[in-house]
């Protein structure tokens, strides 16, 4: 409790020093220390280990599809599938069915995943909450409109025909790199889900199904079970049109494969995916990959205990929350995302770098920088790897976000030998994963972006791809710019060009990774003012007056998912804490710190501040993959408030600094 103490000494000590339109500001502050109380806050959440790790939650999905490999692998425990029945139930909506978020609309894929998770968990079709399910499948077109990774859990209990299914020929295993479409030209993600799921649709037949109870009533009358539900478009000369065909003649060849051919692809598969299991995060360290890897080698013959696959079903239980008597699935962990946030925030907030909880999150993060080759490599010339990845462990899978962020966070600690030798190998690394247009994607280097892959019956989820985006480009471009990194460089400049020629009509940016057009804003506001871009110029002016245009009468931001749907709800919703933070903070690097808009922003944000200098939020702010699945950082809500306090209330914090 020292550094709290001497934190609200210090404050008080600030508060004397703040300017008047400040100290106006907060006279209505009911507790005297918002800073100190978040951050003592965030401190006493750090793990013994020095790392922060928050829940990070999705919709039910996953805890329905890790019910759904209990019972393939025939290792269910009554009492937690009870424990994660009851946290579907909870998650139900009002009327029935389940969302992708908190407070949308029933989606078919996760109500179909839910419904039959409770079907295995020994519900009854005449149970209300079944009941008011399929009336929002069957209202929606039924179980055949679900996407296909859903329709693909049901073959697995015999629930849904193979041939329903897109064609996933493992034959594209064998395309090479300079083929427009293979293996490398897509998302990291989308080949450690993609190439297992090649193997099971190559060896798949009837002795490999799990029985399971019947779903027929999710099946309209006139439905077609036999046939993919996607339909031909009228004009007729369009990308869905060719892949549709494609997906048509690749079926006849499925069945009729060339022997020789395929057993040379499943071999080139089966390697793939053995060499990325093993490790322990698992494979991609996410839990769609991770599922799929082991149900690769368990149709391919592999002993369930075999080390392989327990490495990864010990990994996917490891994802497992618990809370109260409910338990549910995390996609995965937010381990160096966490921590990096919490170490760059914490100083700002006050607490010394020297402190020994920032000390121990340093060396934590010093220890998970990346020195061995991945995918990544497969598209740029040869460097080593200087990058930081997402989760616990995932030394294959680095991103290029997530080295940002840490390079920011150790930016306090420049000085020593270690970390700037570790910053010089991230630099090299992310100068060498630019990609041709001059943004940053995620995870790979991206030559030409070919957007209509996305239009592959298999790829109907729309992220096929890891195009550069925005919001990683800026934030990219903030890290460099702390180490020294200015704007006359020229791929600096290309990156600018890239941020400009993004920028929406309306001011604003898309937000992949996060919700949505305010997250996308705020990263590339704050990118251009750190690396020295004229905020005065008309892309940051527009910038500036839309979120002034969007700020709701109570002060704050908010956004809901449904934006990435329907773009005229940019900036449409509730206020939440951690969005208004990314509006204030982005006013603040366009120059417009003491507009009235922004002390209205900074006293909804002191007002809704929790004693214990937490903030509420269910709203999930994350993203996954637009449109399909959404994320909940259950930190978001607590470190960017306190962030964007302390750099509009910058005396406030720097006071208890110089202490």
């Amino acid at each position: 409790m020292e550094h709290t103490t001497l934190l609200s000494t210090r404050l008080e000590v600030s508060l004397e020093r703040l300017p008047a339109a400040q100290e106006q500001a907060l006279a209505f502050v009911a507790r005297p220390n918002p800073i100190a109380n978040a951050a003592h806050h965030l401190l006493s959440l750090q793990h013994p280990e020095g790392y922060w790790e928050a829940p990070f939650e999705m919709d039910v999905r996953q805890t329905a599809e890790y019910i759904f490999l209990k019972h393939i692998f025939e290792d269910v425990d009554i009492e937690e599938e009870q424990a994660l029945v009851r946290h579907i139930l909870q998650e139900e909506r009002p009327g029935g069915g389940w969302s992708t978020y908190h407070g949308g609309p029933p989606d078919l894929a996760t109500t179909v995943t839910a419904y039959y998770a409770l079907l295995l968990g020994g519900f009854t079709k005449d149970d209300p909450v079944l009941q008011r399910a399929k009336d929002v499948i069957l209202s929606q077109g039924g179980v055949m409109k679900a996407n296909c990774f859903t329709r693909g859990y049901l073959m697995l209990f015999g629930q849904m025909d193979p041939s329903s299914l897109p064609a996933m020929p493992v034959e594209i295993m064998l395309f090479p790199k300079w083929f427009p479409f293979n293996i490398y030209s897509v998302s990291s993600w989308s080949r450690a889900i993609m190439i297992p799921l090649f193997i099971i649709k190559a060896v798949w037949n009837d002795s490999y199904i799990t029985p399971g109870p019947s779903c027929d009533e999710l099946c309209p009358e006139d439905c077609d079970p036999h046939s993919l539900p996607q339909r031909m478009d009228a004009p007729w000369l369009t990308w869905r049109n060719f892949f549709l065909v494609a997906n048509h003649i690749a079926r006849m060849y499925e069945q009729h494969p060339v022997h020789w051919l395929r057993q040379q692809a499943l071999a080139k598969a089966h390697q793939w995916v053995a060499q990325h299991m093993g490790r322990e995060g698992g494979v991609s360290a996410i839990f769609p990959s991770m599922v799929n890897a082991c149900l690769a080698l368990y149709y391919l013959g592999y002993d369930k205990k075999h080390p392989l696959i327990q490495n990864e079903y010990n990994a996917i239980k490891e994802l497992k929350v618990i809370q109260d008597d409910q338990a549910w699935i995390q996609p995965c962990f937010s381990t160096v995302w966490d921590t990096a946030w919490c170490l760059k925030i914490l100083p700002e907030l006050g607490v010394p770098k020297e402190h020994p909880s920032l000390v121990k999150a340093k060396e934590f993060l010093l220890e998970k920088q990346i020195g061995e080759t991945g995918d990544w490599q497969e598209r740029i010339p040869p460097v080593p790897c200087g990058g930081w990845y997402f989760q616990r462990e995932n030394a294959l899978y680095p991103d290029t976000d997530d080295t940002a962020a840490v390079l920011m966070a150790l930016h306090p600690y420049r000085d020593e030998a270690k970390v700037q030798k570790a910053a010089e190998r991230a630099i090299r690394w992310l100068w060498a994963m630019q990609c041709k247009d001059g943004g940053w994607a995620a995870f790979d280097y991206q030559g030409k972006v070919y957007e209509c892959f996305n239009e592959i019956p298999f790829a109907e989820h729309g992220a096929l791809l890891d195009p550069p985006t925005a919001d990683v480009t800026g934030r990219i471009i903030e890290s460099l710019a702390l180490w020294g990194c200015n704007i006359q460089n020229p791929n600096i400049q290309r990156a600018i060009k890239w941020i400009l020629k993004d920028q929406q009509a309306d001011g604003s940016w898309y937000g992949r990774w996060g919700v949505n057009y305010i997250y996308g804003t705020w990263a590339v506001l704050c990118g251009l003012q750190a690396i020295g871009f004229d905020m005065s110029r008309g892309p940051v002016r527009k910038a500036v007056r839309w979120f002034l245009d969007h700020q709701r009468p109570d002060g704050g931001w908010g956004e809901t998912c449904a934006s990435y749907k329907s773009p005229s709800l940019k900036a449409q919703g509730d206020s939440t804490a951690s969005q208004t933070a990314w509006a204030l903070m982005a006013l603040d690097a366009a120059g417009e710190s003491n507009h009235p808009a922004v002390k209205k922003g900074i006293q909804y944000l002191i007002t809704t501040q929790k004693n214990d200098g937490s903030w509420d939020e269910e709203a999930f702010t994350g993203t996954g993959f637009p449109g399909v699945c959404y994320l909940r950082y259950h930190l978001y809500r607590d470190h960017f408030p306190a962030l964007a306090l302390a750099r509009l209330l910058k005396p406030f914090s720097q006071g208890f600094a110089r202490g």
